[in-house]
């Protein structure tokens, strides 16, 4: 398990690094429909009411890489900057509903009812869309660093969450929601990041850095806790929706991970409050 694990990450990174750095910038905007349109379609499966077909999910997330496709013709950065302000004040309210339908859902814990599946599965479908925006503009606005930066931050979460909850963690974090998360884990994956976050900052144009230069040392890295906290809470969303859908895994697409949602659900629960923090003046 260990060892499938390890290799699917290997070349999870040389394909995204490959396309990152390849001299055709479709490569990776490309790379990137693919990968959000099986987040949204693994979402789907775990979130749509019992009465939706599952052949309808497949169909909504090949419709999404279809328009994200489309859409790549439209986002340049003139256009962005000509409806800054409609944007980010669209991202701000999906956001805000974002926090509050993960934070209220992980804090009761509970079983779904279909009116709740419903409105949680459409709301999927735009999220997916905002991250993916978000990742496209901060591609086409900085270089291949600053992406790198931010996924290593939010990947170190996960993954030495993973270790140490395996190993030395025994206090459950949210024991009726994911058996095998621990406070342990948590905490170490918060500091972690935290670190990662500091040294990636002395290096110009990282995610980290801009945080910095925008905010201040001590505000960014408060702000770097409160995005760990927030990739956590995606990930007991997630776990939370598998509950609900009686599975272990979103999907068995990536051996040893299990599927691109499982791997994606911090990144999808951090960027909307990234953007919102690197790129608006409150």
């Amino acid at each position: 398990m260990l060892k499938h694990r390890f290799l699917t990450a290997i070349m999870l990174i040389l394909v995204f690094s490959l396309s990152l750095i390849s001299e055709n910038d479709k490569n990776f905007m490309v790379f990137l429909s693919i990968v959000i349109s099986l987040v949204l379609w693994e979402w789907l499966l775990m979130s749509v009411p019992v009465y939706v077909s599952k052949k309808k999910c497949t169909a909504v997330a090949i419709f999404l890489f279809m328009a994200m496709m489309l859409s790549l013709t439209f986002i340049s950065i003139n256009n962005i900057i000509k409806y800054k302000y409609i944007i980010y004040r669209v991202i701000l309210i999906i956001n805000i509903i974002w926090l509050f339908i993960s934070f209220v859902s992980v804090f009761l814990a509970r079983i779904f009812s279909n009116i709740e599946r419903l409105l949680i599965s459409i709301f999927s479908v735009i999220l997916c869309s905002v991250v993916w925006f978000i990742l496209i503009f901060y591609y086409i606005s900085y270089n291949s660093w600053f992406i790198i930066s931010l996924l290593i931050f939010i990947c170190l979460i996960d993954t030495s969450g993973y270790f140490v909850g395996k190993y030395i963690g025994k206090k459950k974090l949210a024991y009726k929601i994911s058996p095998n998360k621990t406070i342990a884990g948590a905490v170490s994956g918060i500091c972690f990041s935290v670190i990662w976050f500091y040294i990636s900052s002395f290096i110009s144009d990282s995610f980290s850095s801009v945080l910095i230069y925008k905010w201040s040392l001590f505000l960014a890295l408060l702000f770097s806790i409160i995005l760990s906290f927030l990739a956590i809470f995606g990930d007991l969303f997630e776990s939370l929706l598998k509950r609900n859908s009686g599975i272990k895994d979103s999907s068995n697409l990536l051996p040893g991970h299990g599927g691109v949602y499982d791997r994606f659900d911090g990144i999808i629960s951090v960027i909307p409050t990234m953007f919102l923090l690197s790129e608006v003046s409150f």
